[in-house]
């Protein structure tokens, strides 16, 4: 491995951790935010006047109330985690990338395992026009290819289903909309018997980086009042193919 090939692994591993620090970050203000209200709600059952004066000090300090670190967050990691760490090992073996590695998608599994409706991204582009091999029993296999494909503009090509030009380009093709719809009632009636097991919604494009991607995050926003959704994106963070 060269200098270089270091540095690169290296700056690598660094964004990474700058990522889970922001996580940490957000979820040690959060927690400190709660001991607050705790306290203030303490102070006020028992008439402590003075400390609920300052837990109240404390509170405004805050400005805007913290947001909490959502599940769709820790999934976004925790993927964007092991598929950085993937492609880490298959370009410098080492015995500590393999640790790493299983213990992302472990805590990638862990999280998937709680959800009631799994809903995956991914590029057939990327598995040989196939459904991965994780999904490929999926109750619902939904291929976006024949719909309009935003890498015509090559503006939008580096971006991804994430971004709101890509996002709002999606939905607003023929036809998606409706699919919607129709996959948000498929869900809801795998789902309508009290002992059903989890569903499984794969969604794929070519690259997986913005029809399958702009889809999945919709179809998660729409299922989210009723179900724990996972939403996961299985390819968004690999080589952008060739159209």
């Amino acid at each position: 491995m060269t200098s270089n090939d270091h540095f690169a692994a290296f700056e690598t591993m660094i964004n990474l951790q700058r990522r889970a620090d922001t996580l940490l970050v957000k979820t040690s203000t959060r927690a400190a935010y709660d001991e607050l209200l705790n306290a203030a709600d303490l102070a006020a059952e028992y008439g402590h006047e003075d400390e609920l004066a300052a837990a109240k000090r404390a509170l405004a300090e805050y400005g805007d109330e913290p947001s909490r670190v959502t599940r769709e967050e820790l999934l976004d990691y925790h993927q964007h985690k092991a598929a950085t760490l993937r492609t880490l090992l298959n370009d410098y073996a080492g015995h500590d990338l393999e640790e790493a590695l299983a213990e992302a998608e472990a805590q990638l599994a862990a999280l998937a395992l709680e959800a009631e409706v799994r809903i995956v991204s991914f590029g057939y582009g990327h598995h040989d026009d196939a459904v991965p091999a994780d999904v490929d029993d999926a109750h619902l296999v939904l291929d976006l290819r024949p719909f309009r494909d935003p890498c015509v503009h090559p503006d939008l090509v580096q971006r991804t289903g994430r971004d709101e030009p890509v996002h709002r380009l999606v939905l607003g093709t023929d036809g998606i909309v409706p699919l919607l719809d129709a996959t948000a009632a498929a869900v809801r009636a795998f789902r309508a018997d009290p002992s059903a097991a989890p569903v499984t919604v794969a969604v794929g494009g070519v690259r997986g980086r913005h029809r399958s991607v702009a889809f999945a995050i919709s179809l998660g926003t729409w299922l989210r009042d009723d179900f724990r959704v996972a939403v996961e994106h299985t390819d968004i963070d690999r080589e952008i193919l060739a159209r």
